[in-house]
Order: C-alpha cells, then sequence, then structure tokens
C-alpha cells in the first residue's frame, strides 16, 4: 500500500508542478490556473492511459524521453560552450599552450 501511496503522490506532484514550467513557454499556463489545471489534469490522464495500454508502451516512452533528455543537455552543453568561451582564444592559447596566459 505504501508503494501505491508513493506512486499516487508521484503522479500528482509531476502533473502539478510541469504546467508552471512549461508556463514560460506558453504564458497562459502560467497565467491561468483553469488552464494550468486542465494540463495537469490532462498529464493525469495520459499517464493513466499509458499505464492502461502496457509495460511495453511505457518502456518506449521512458527510452524516448531519456533519448530527448540527453539531446537537449548535450545541446546545452554545445551552447553554453559557445556563447562562454572566445573561439579564437580558447583554441589558439589554452588547447595550443596548454594553459592561459595573462592579457
Amino acid at each position: 500500500m505504501a508503494l501505491l501511496l508513493s506512486y499516487i503522490a508521484t503522479i500528482s506532484m509531476s502533473a502539478f508542478t510541469i504546467p508552471p514550467y512549461l508556463g514560460y513557454f506558453w504564458a497562459p499556463l502560467k497565467d491561468s490556473p483553469e488552464i494550468s489545471t486542465a494540463a495537469a489534469m490532462g498529464i493525469i490522464v495520459l499517464l493513466m492511459i499509458v499505464n492502461v495500454i502496457g509495460v511495453r508502451e511505457t518502456s518506449v516512452i521512458n527510452i524516448s524521453a531519456a533519448i530527448l533528455d540527453i539531446a537537449t543537455q548535450i545541446t546545452l552543453i554545445v551552447i553554453g560552450f559557445i556563447l562562454m568561451y572566445n573561439r579564437q582564444y580558447l583554441f589558439s592559447v589554452y588547447l595550443i599552450t596548454g594553459h592561459l596566459q595573462n592579457n
């Protein structure tokens, strides 16, 4: 029973926190409690349908989400390197000589 309660709590917390995060991309999710609540209920219904359909489909969704997560993290790392470092300075000084020189 404790495990079942844990699963229910996890689903409700996920459904409660996802709409405000997505609100940064679509403002009505952050501004309107009705739309945010409807989105949370939609997430719960989607998870319920996936669980009713079966374990195989759930594993496909989990693998797809993991691949999307890894791709997003790699993209953020690449963008970070591009924006944080001056490529000319990075490649000419740090990589060639192996240390940073004072300018």
